[in-house]
């Protein structure tokens, strides 16, 4: 295990934990990490462009949850498995931004992320060909697999939050995708075996819960208890092209009574 990066290709360095790799690391540099299973990732830190954290090829990267709640900006996270959630942004910090944040090829298992907007609109953060197993919703304030809020908002400004090629199921006791905040866009996923079972969160394959103008684009949805909901004084949402089959409550494919003004 360990973890090395390279500066303008040439390898700098070598050390244990992500947040010394990423501490150290500067702008255009790539942080590798090899097999093993690390510790959160929580250090703070804006880079002047973007550094890329990616697990070797064919190896297993287990890391214990990324918590970035102000000031991190300009990092690319791909390739590894999640042990713990992952959090962007914090409800109890004034213009905590987190922003020029990707996070790709990664693996969800049984957590969830988190991306707080409040005073971060227009982040340009990507969410991007990852996986959402079955997590556990109970107890949590929210309940999305993958969660994107802006607390006592939405606020009026483009969240900047891209969601994207992403599968979540089966199983679990959660939302697979739940939205309060403007102008997010959510697109071109696979939610499937998303049912309500004996659990007590709510459990809809995509929530939108006190959103505005949200994008729910291009998504397949199959084998789930309910589609596409809004039933939470949400407006202006664009529901289109979304394939939903085997529903199991057949008035909620596409329930969208809590909507101000929708286009489908």
């Amino acid at each position: 295990s360990g973890l090395t990066w390279r500066r303008q290709g040439t390898l700098a360095t070598s050390c244990g934990t992500f947040n010394a790799a990423y501490t150290a690391s500067a702008g255009g540099d790539q942080v590798l990490a090899k097999a093993g299973t690390y510790a959160e990732l929580n250090a703070a830190g804006t880079k002047t462009s973007r550094v890329t954290i990616t697990a070797a090829t064919g190896d297993t990267v287990n890391l214990a949850g990324i918590s970035w709640a102000s000031g991190n900006k300009n990092a690319t996270l791909d390739g590894f498995t999640l042990t713990g959630d992952i959090e962007f942004g914090n409800k109890d910090i004034a213009n905590g931004n987190v922003q020029n944040v990707t996070v790709r090829n990664s693996a969800m298992t049984t957590h969830r992320l988190q991306v707080i907007t409040r005073d971060a609109n227009n982040s340009n953060v990507l969410i991007d060909h990852n996986t959402f197993g079955a997590w556990e919703a109970t107890g949590f304030g929210g309940e999305g697999r993958l969660s994107i809020s802006y607390p006592g908002g939405p606020g009026t400004t483009v969240s900047g939050v891209v969601a994207q090629y992403n599968e979540f199921g089966p199983g679990g006791c959660s939302d697979g995708y739940q939205d309060g905040s403007y102008g997010t866009v959510f697109q071109y996923k696979t939610l499937h075996v998303l049912t309500q079972g004996a659990c007590a969160p709510h459990v809809d394959s995509v929530q939108m819960y006190g959103s505005q103008n949200a994008v729910i684009r291009g998504n397949l949805i199959y084998d789930s208890d309910v589609g596409i909901a809004s039933y939470d004084g949400d407006d202006g949402q664009l529901v289109e092209d979304n394939a939903v089959r085997d529903v199991d409550r057949t008035d909620e494919f596409i329930a969208l009574g809590g909507s101000v003004s929708p286009t489908v």
